[in-house]
């Protein structure tokens, strides 16, 4: 029996022409794509709950959601091993520290000595901390390159095995077609 944790329902922006209409289940995988401009971002802050429809509505149980914003921020002067142990302390969950060594994530940096590709590996990390109903990553393969780009992939279908949804909104959807449910082309 699968579980609705948030349904949009004729959920509209006055700046958009469309209006959202999804049920977002229990362990469902949905990607969304489309060119820029085309109101994926609007969806998935509606989906977070960071903006309020103009129009419709949006309903949502009780729900732990995970989030990788395109644009990865995080503090620059302090080490990238004792970032991610305060975050996981924060959360009461524990590092992944196997996914870590997969990523290659040099933990002795600080995190402004970081490339940006090392940036979206840990923000990628950060944001699989802690048990979640719902991972949102928006761009999620931004400077990664081919290797990371697959095995970020690979992960996911070991957290979609694990029971856990997300959604991913990106310019590269063709790569996720085989690990998705549903596809949403804006």
């Amino acid at each position: 029996m699968s579980m609705t944790l948030i349904h949009l329902s004729e959920a509209k922006m006055k700046y958009l022409d469309k209006s959202y209409d999804l049920k977002i289940e229990m362990g469902q995988c949905i990607l969304i794509s489309g060119e820029n401009g085309t109101g994926k971002s609007t969806l998935i802050r509606l989906i977070l709950g960071f903006i309020l429809p103009d129009q419709g509505k949006v309903v949502r149980r009780k729900v732990k959601i995970s989030f990788l914003p395109e644009q990865v921020s995080l503090p620059p002067f302090i080490k990238v091993k004792a970032y991610l142990e305060g975050f996981a302390r924060m959360k009461k969950a524990q590092v992944d520290w196997d996914l870590v060594d997969l990523f290659g994530l040099p933990i002795q940096k600080s995190i402004h000595e970081l490339s940006k590709g090392n940036i979206q590996k840990l923000g990628i990390i950060l944001t699989l901390i802690g048990k979640s109903d719902l991972v949102i990553f928006d761009e999620p393969l931004t400077g990664l390159d081919e290797k990371m780009k697959t095995m970020f992939i690979n992960h996911l279908n070991h957290v979609k095995s694990l029971g856990i949804g997300f959604i991913i909104s990106s310019h590269e959807p063709e790569r996720f077609l085989t690990i998705i449910d549903t596809h949403i082309a804006l």
